[in-house]
């Protein structure tokens, strides 16, 4: 074996050394001479980068004995050792392809961090603290603006018989987007002659627009929007809960059964469980085109059909069921399926808040949620769920996934099938695609909402009032 060459072994593997020793005689006087046993050098790189999704060696170690021994290199430990291979010419390796959206290093910050150790024949040894970053890859996500300036808190939904999006402003004017142009043309004011209040949400379904609205001193109302292609030409409302000071949050959504859900939470938790207060109630929508006595009418009906939510945060269907985002306070977000059809139907507050037991005696029977994820700054963690939209689409790495906005700034995903596999999933199952979704140019602030038109784009609102789509 040549002068400086390398010897290395893999993870947990057992190095044995055949140690040759040259003996040297001095003449006379029987007398001995001995050098000192210098430890190797590494002379490779103590950081690398290494794009996600790679596979194969991004790394090779190198080390030399200053004697010009033998050297053996191996992985030595470290905060993430276990998760490399290092071949016997020195190549490291991921055991498993990096995944930047879902990292699996020891403080989840895309950083891994491993130690290698060379040794010679004579036991003398140095280490080397290698960090290895791996990059983000858009995978197919490109994000641009579409639009801005339609203001804080605004809401958005897509249209549900052809493309096209409604966003309503907190003053009350609604936009109509058309995504092939990104043309925007006014719809009018969803409030009337001396009415305030707060936009909880929109939607479309059978035509019409709707729109959830806590009005000053009157309560939190459904609203329809006829718009230039629906069959009437008029607005009704619905009371679903009375006058109130809990600021309390809502979201409309398509079920899997084609009905429209109005969710409306129960900040302090008092109402959730009260059959006679709508905070904290799950509403099935009808609006009928054709029931009317004449052409031109509609029947228009609310019918609680589940309680004990909190703050809900949007919805959706997935295989003839649906599923609901309800906001925690402190402990944990929660996503939940369901079964429209299930009685009693209670997701549980105020008793629970997702796993976490807030309260004793819960009713005997809740929906539990499918995921959860906790409060905080960890790339897994956020400060509470604003949207949510099941994908299915030509953006491989979106295919089949519920995507969910986070107040933090944050866009989450995980695979649809988690919502009917009837396993509670961790936050670290989730994958963080924040930066997937950066735009290409401009910044993109915290998202309120996000959306999926018929055309196949995903869209997102922030809270600054722009709207980014991608392409």
């Amino acid at each position: 074996m040549g002068r400086n060459s390398i010897i290395t072994s893999s993870r947990n593997a057992v190095s044995l050394f055949g140690l040759a020793f040259a003996l040297a005689s001095c003449g006379g006087g029987g007398g001995s001479s001995s050098s000192i046993n210098r430890a190797p050098q590494f002379s490779s790189a103590s950081k690398v980068s290494v794009a996600e999704n790679s596979t194969g060696s991004f790394y090779s170690a190198e080390a030399s004995d200053p004697e010009g021994s033998t050297v053996v290199i191996s992985i030595a430990g470290g905060a993430d050792g276990p998760k490399f291979s290092l071949d016997g010419s020195g190549a490291l390796t991921f055991v498993k392809s990096p995944n930047f959206d879902q990292p699996t290093d020891a403080n989840h910050d895309n950083i891994y961090e491993v130690t290698l150790s060379a040794v010679d024949p004579k036991g003398a040894s140095s280490t080397l603290a290698l960090q290895v970053t791996v990059t983000n890859e858009h995978e197919g996500v490109a994000t641009s603006l579409v639009a801005n300036g339609f203001g804080p808190d605004a809401v958005i939904t897509a249209r549900t018989d052809k493309s096209g999006l409604l966003i309503a402003s907190q003053d009350g004017s609604v936009s109509q987007i058309d995504p092939a142009t990104d043309s925007i043309s006014a719809v009018g004011n969803v409030f009337q002659t001396g009415e305030t209040g707060r936009i909880l949400a929109i939607s479309h379904f059978n035509k019409m627009g709707v729109v959830m609205i806590d009005l000053d001193n009157v309560g939190v109302i459904l609203r329809t929007i006829p718009l230039s292609d629906s069959l009437a030409t008029y607005s009704s409302d619905k009371l679903i809960a009375g006058a109130n000071t809990e600021n309390a949050r809502g979201a409309l959504y398509i079920g899997g059964d084609g009905y429209l859900y109005a969710a409306l939470g129960d900040p302090n938790g008092d109402n959730a469980q009260n059959s006679s207060s709508g905070l904290g109630k799950l509403f099935r929508v009808q609006i009928d085109p054709y029931c009317g006595a004449s052409v031109g009418t509609y029947c228009f009906s609310a019918g609680a059909i589940g309680d004990g939510l909190h703050a809900p945060a949007g919805g959706g269907g997935y295989q003839q069921q649906s599923f609901l985002l309800d906001r925690g306070t402190d402990q944990q977000e929660e996503v939940d399926f369901y079964n429209q059809a299930a009685s009693p139907l209670d997701f549980g507050w105020p008793y629970r808040e997702g796993t976490y037991d807030r309260t004793a005696n819960p009713p005997a029977a809740i929906n539990g949620p499918s995921l959860t994820y906790g409060y905080g700054d960890d790339f897994y963690s956020g400060e509470g769920m604003t949207g949510a939209a099941y994908y299915t689409g030509a953006i491989a790495s979106l295919n089949d996934k519920i995507l969910m906005t986070d107040q933090s700034g944050k866009i989450f995903d995980f695979p649809a099938s988690f919502l009917s596999d009837g396993t509670l999933h961790s936050a670290q199952e989730m994958e963080n695609r924040t930066a997937d979704f950066a735009p290409d140019s401009g910044t993109m602030g915290n998202p309120e909402a996000i959306v999926l038109d018929k055309s196949g784009r995903i869209f997102v609102l922030d809270d600054q009032g722009q709207l980014f789509g991608t392409s």
